[in-house]
């Protein structure tokens, strides 16, 4: 389930630029800024697995607060990169369709992508591969996300 996530969530994101010059502009934004806010959702959802097994972990074995810290950094930087995507991307946006409320869109496009990739957690069926895909998706979105935002910005230059 998952997996066909990932590789949608891939393909429309990371492989959107490369595209003929016919396509719908306002589709290949709209497809950069869902598959930004599934990066998000995916980033979200490591960080809380991160701070629950590290809640869980307090008395049984030496948590180490630096490198703690370190991943949320991590985690914060790869968000605030993924942000400027969603922000330019939805300004694109509003200006190819302004009667669109891209506001509640992209809160929509953030709970579906959540919704999706807790499913196993919500019915207590996660496994090790669900696990791996999620990071797999999180080492992809943090990999491509600078490319994707140069992209973006020289598709947006007048």
């Amino acid at each position: 389930m998952i997996a066909r996530y990932i590789f949608i969530g891939i393909l429309v994101f990371f492989m959107s630029f490369p595209a003929s010059a016919e396509e719908d502009k306002f589709a290949k934004m709209f497809g950069i800024l869902d598959g930004a806010l599934k990066c998000q959702a995916a980033l979200s959802l490591t960080s809380n697995y991160n701070l629950i097994y590290r809640a869980l972990n307090r008395g049984l074995e030496k948590v180490n607060p630096p490198e703690a810290d370190k991943f949320k950094n991590k985690l914060d930087g790869q968000w605030k990169l993924i942000q400027l995507i969603v922000d330019k991307s939805k300004s694109e946006l509003v200006k190819l369709n302004s009667n669109m409320d891209f506001e509640r869109e992209e809160q929509r496009l953030f709970t579906e992508a959540t919704d999706y990739l807790t499913t196993s957690i919500r019915t207590l069926k996660v496994n090790d591969e669900h696990i791996r895909l999620l990071m797999v998706l999180n080492s992809e979105c943090a990999s491509q996300s600078p490319s994707i935002l140069k992209q973006l910005e020289s598709m947006l230059l007048p």
